[in-house]
């Protein structure tokens, strides 16, 4: 048809053969490409997931139209209403819901240019609709100052803020909207208009606010009242959404901004402060150099400063006294629904107790931790004076006036009498061993009192570092509970352990100081544990007292040590018997000595009491080390006799038979066999070994002493492997010669081996002693290295 038409209106100058050849040409490129589609139609027919593929872009393609052309009317009708300024929010909300609709539905094409100039035009219409948002919620300028009536607390109808309130009801819902970005934009804008005048009227020098006084502060709390007032009020919230927490957010810039304004009126009183001191310094010095004795001396000087430091941190807790009252206040006006948060009207008190409350700001309080240094100092001041108070009146109480404990001595019979008529009375001896003293309790107290004072203030830095002014307390509790209040021992000799005479008095002391210390060692992680609680969890890892119950270990390792030294002085007034035994001299093997007998009446007669009195865990450290202290005392005695014969050396290992048994039992001692007691309080592998150790090494020497002269190196070597020369050499001087003449000067020798422990000291064991001392592991660690030193082991008579 296109071709009739075209030859009936042809030129007849013209060629109608090419032209006609020009459209053959095209129609039969026209019917290839109609083959060429039927083919593809074809191979998509016959094909169901490219038919599906087809069909799902030809619709989609339709809807994109018809999504286009619903949006770019909203668009245009969205233009229309900004341009002629008609601002019906409700309409306009609308408006951008169904814009909001048809572009989450067209994302996969928003790189369509159709679509990317839809997307253009709506950024900028909501830009236009935010700019004049915003400006009418700031002309409405500051809350507080919108007239309401006086009755009913409505604003006054015919005033301006009521034409703008009109204007934007509704407008908390397209600003809902229009985005998170543009609430919080507002929100900013908002609050920063209401905070303008209180920064100008607070922050600035010359402000009627610009204080610290009791008047200014308590205006400051009065504007903060006005501002969250007038933000919660029925108008504001009808333009207010329930959901930006408005109120909530000037509270905390209030908080923020306070917390500025306070910080520099602390730095101005810190600066005055200084200031008086510099001059009081400046007068000191003036008068120091004219020689003038009427000013102020040096020492004056000090404690004036003292006492101004602690004024001014007593002014710092009044104010912050002040602003914890106004937090505190403020925050129980939001968990009871005051200002009703979340909510378009008052909540009451049932219904807020079903909400969650999460409204708190510590912004103006958490300001004072860099200012709170004295009110720590003079904490730590008060409780280290009444650390020393009530250390003086313990001593003054409980300690005897003669603290130097001197060494074993005599016991006459009038005060063995008088000892075991004290210790008759175990009622009152548990009860006076296993009271704790006052002062320990008082200083707990005191320290707790100061904690729950603190935090009633902060929860921040100063907290921490009061802990660390408690734990410099603990520290010199520590020693003075140490030094003054456990009796004073004597001085050791290479690190023995000295052997003193300690009377009951004393002894009461020392288990007293022993309870004492354990009682601080339990409560010192209770202590770390509250103020783990109370402080806030970023400082909770620097609150720690594990060197502080250490040192109340120490401190009752060392209450140990002076009872195991006043029991090893008992023993040694039983041991002088075994001194003076004629060792060289002895015919026949009895029965144990009778220093043994004597030996476990002493200690049936201590042990029990203070098994009593003491923990297991002190116990078996009391048994542990006096049962080590004794054998290697028992073993230097042996070692320090002129000569002992084969049967004294054969009594000596009858003796040790039954010493072993009875230091194996030790922790049992007077204790029926089948007590709960002997059933609850085992006795330690560690401990048995020790003593099995301690035992063999005297039955190896005693053994030695016992052997054949021609066989002694031979038999030393076999029962002592790792025995050296000198140790022989040793051993050898101590065995009594089978010859006739040795046998008949035996006697004189023995007398003036008795004689040098009555009135001189020992004869010289030399270097073969001090390598058998070293080779025995430290088991004469307590024996000087001079064994001339050794003591004399006789009643009355210093060593």
């Amino acid at each position: 048809s296109v071709i009739i038409d075209k030859a009936e209106g042809h030129n007849v100058d013209g060629d109608p053969g090419q032209e006609f050849a020009q459209y053959v040409e095209h129609i039969t490129g026209m019917l290839n490409s109609i083959k060429k589609c039927k083919r593809n139609v074809d191979i998509i027919a016959s094909n169901p997931e490219k038919l599906k593929f087809a069909h799902s872009k030809l619709t989609d393609n339709g809807d994109l139209m018809m999504r286009l052309d619903r949006l770019n009317s909203a668009i245009d009708e969205l233009e229309y209403k900004i341009a002629v300024k008609e601002f019906d929010f409700r309409t306009i909300d609308n408006i951008l819901d169904i814009i909001d609709n048809e572009l989450s539905e067209t994302t996969a094409f928003h790189g369509v240019k159709e679509v990317r100039n839809s997307l253009a035009r709506v950024d900028e219409a909501k830009c236009l609709l935010k700019r004049e948002i915003f400006r009418r919620y700031r002309e409405l300028g500051v809350w507080y100052e919108i007239p309401v009536n006086s009755s009913g607390g409505q604003i006054v109808q015919s005033s301006r803020a009521s034409t703008l309130i009109d204007s934007l009801r509704n407008a908390n819902i397209v600003v809902d909207t229009l985005g998170e970005e543009t609430v919080t934009d507002l929100l900013e804008t908002l609050v920063q208009v209401q905070i303008l005048p209180y920064q100008l009227r607070g922050g600035i020098p010359g402000g009627d606010l610009f204080g610290l006084d009791k008047e200014q502060l308590e205006r400051r709390w009065e504007e903060l009242y006005r501002l969250l007032g007038s933000s919660s009020a029925p108008h504001i919230q009808r333009i207010t959404s329930s959901e930006w927490d408005l109120t909530y957010k000037l509270y905390v810039l209030f908080c923020r901004r306070t917390a500025v304004h306070l910080q520099m009126l602390l730095d101005i009183e810190v600066n005055k402060l200084h200031q008086h001191g510099r001059s009081i310094r400046a007068r000191t010095a003036e008068s120091e150099s004219s020689g003038d004795s009427s000013p102020v001396k040096s020492e004056e000087r000090v404690e004036i400063e003292a006492s101004l430091v602690q004024e001014h941190g007593n002014f710092v807790v009044q104010v912050l006294k002040s602003v914890l009252a106004i937090e505190q206040e403020v925050h129980k006006m939001f968990d009871d629904g005051v200002f009703a948060m979340n909510t378009t009207s008052y909540v009451s008190a049932q219904d807020s107790e079903s909400r969650t409350s999460a409204y708190r700001c510590t912004a103006m309080s958490s300001m004072f931790d860099n200012y709170l240094d004295p009110f720590v100092k003079a904490e730590r001041r008060n409780v280290q004076s009444l650390i020393q108070s009530l250390v003086n009146e313990d001593v003054r109480l409980h300690v005897p006036r003669s603290r130097t404990m001197s060494t074993s001595s005599t016991t006459s019979p009038n005060q063995s009498a008088s000892q075991k008529t004290e210790v008759l009375d175990l009622i009152a001896y548990t009860s006076s061993c296993q009271s704790v003293f006052n002062s320990a309790e008082m200083l707990f107290q005191t320290i707790r009192s100061s904690l729950l004072r603190c935090a009633s203030f902060t929860t921040g830095k100063p907290l921490v570092s009061l802990s660390m002014e408690y734990k410099v307390c603990f520290q010199i509790y520590a020693e003075t509970l140490r030094t003054s209040l456990c009796p004073t021992t004597p001085p050791s000799l290479n690190g023995r352990r000295p052997h003193h005479a300690l009377s009951l008095e004393e002894e009461i002391l020392a288990c007293r100081s022993v309870v004492t210390a354990e009682r601080c060692i339990a409560l010192i992680p209770q202590m770390q544990s509250e103020i783990a609680l109370k402080i806030q969890t970023d400082y909770a890892r620097d609150v720690n007292m594990r060197a502080q119950v250490e040192l109340f270990e120490d401190v009752s390792s060392h209450g140990v040590d002076v009872l195991v030294g006043g029991l090893l002085g008992r023993t040694d007034e039983v041991l002088v018997h075994m001194v003076n035994t004629p060792w060289a001299q002895l015919t026949s093997v009895g029965d144990c000595s009778p220093y043994i007998r004597m030996l476990n009446s002493r200690l049936s007669s201590i042990i029990p009491r203070l098994r009593k009195v003491l923990s297991w865990k002190c116990f078996e450290m009391l048994c542990y080390r006096f049962s080590g202290d004794f054998l290697d005392h028992f073993l230097a005695l042996i070692m320090g006799l002129k000569k002992i014969c084969v049967v004294g050396a054969e009594q000596l290992l009858l003796d040790l038979n039954e010493l072993k048994p009875m230091l194996l039992k030790l922790h049992h001692m007077s204790l029926p066999s089948k007590s709960y007691e002997r059933q609850s309080m085992p006795i330690g592998e560690k401990y048995v070994e020790m003593v099995g150790k301690k035992a063999r090494l005297i039955e190896v020497v005693l053994k030695l002493i016992c052997s054949d002269d021609d066989q002694i190196e031979e038999t030393f070597y076999i029962m002592w492997p790792d025995g050296q020369d000198g140790d022989l050499r040793t051993i050898k001087n101590l065995k009594v010669s089978g010859s006739s003449s040795d046998l008949s000067s035996m006697a004189s020798i023995e007398r003036k081996s008795s004689g040098d422990l009555n009135g001189k000291s020992p004869s010289r064991l030399g270097d073969a002693v001090e390598s058998f001392k070293a080779k025995a592991g430290g088991g004469f660690s307590h024996f000087s290295s001079n064994l001339s030193n050794l003591p004399k082991f006789k009643l009355g008579k210093p060593k």
